[in-house]
């Protein structure tokens, strides 16, 4: 674990990137589970180097959770010096997030944007409309098309995720009930897609073909290269 307690206690959102290293391995992947395993390795490469590439545009603190505590010397090559790394611990999805949650925030951290690397499509755009609807909410997301969450926003502590249907398309009416149960008010932005099969990669390769940014155009050359196999 690395915390920059310093960063952390800046006033300005930090964003949480939930990620994994990249492995070539024969084991499938979510985010291509239809896939072999050099293309699973290319596209989850280039998955995370969007999420990187959001990262060091971002005006605030960063910290990388790691699904695997071991990964932590790979988190510190792909990090910045002021990039907390912190681990995600065991359990469900919502059990993670909430681990990293009240982590972060007892090091200091207010607002926290919590994002995966299976949504490419976010924009600095995107963030702003998150900033911007925690004016007024408590919590924010952004909706997968799939009925997921691409982004998770709040600034006051999350309550108990670990009911919740993740990885369903129940998630988002779930999420919203929970929240505002616990009086959070929720505010919901524009839907995003996710990565989560080959079929999306003819998305990817359309949706971002105009997107200047760097990273983002090697993730579209990935797509295409997948598509063409």
């Amino acid at each position: 674990m690395r915390l920059d307690q310093e960063s952390l206690s800046r006033s300005a959102p930090a964003l949480v990137i939930l990620c994994t290293r990249p492995r070539l391995a024969p084991a499938k992947s979510r985010a291509l589970p239809d896939a072999g395993a050099q293309a699973t390795f290319d596209l989850n490469q280039a998955l995370l180097a969007c999420a990187i590439e959001d990262a060091e545009c971002w005006n605030g603190p960063v910290a990388l959770a790691l699904a695997l505590a071991s990964d932590l010397s790979w988190a510190g090559s792909v990090a910045r010096r002021d990039w907390s790394i912190v681990g995600q611990a065991g359990g469900n999805a919502g059990e993670r997030i909430n681990t990293v949650d009240h982590l972060l925030r007892r090091h200091g951290a207010r607002t926290l944007v919590f994002i995966g690397t299976d949504a490419p499509a976010h924009t600095e755009a995107d963030y702003a409309l998150a900033r911007a609807a925690l004016e007024s909410a408590d919590v924010a997301m952004t909706t997968s098309t799939r009925g997921g969450v691409t982004l998770m926003a709040a600034r006051r502590p999350w309550p108990d995720l670990a009911t919740l249907a993740w990885n369903t398309n129940r998630l988002v009416a779930e999420l919203a009930y929970h929240c505002e149960r616990e009086g959070l008010r929720v505010g919901k932005l524009p839907r995003r897609h996710q990565v989560q099969g080959l079929a999306d990669c003819a998305r990817i390769a359309t949706e971002l073909a105009s997107d200047a940014r760097p990273k983002r155009q090697a993730l579209v050359a990935v797509a295409q290269r997948l598509l063409e196999q």
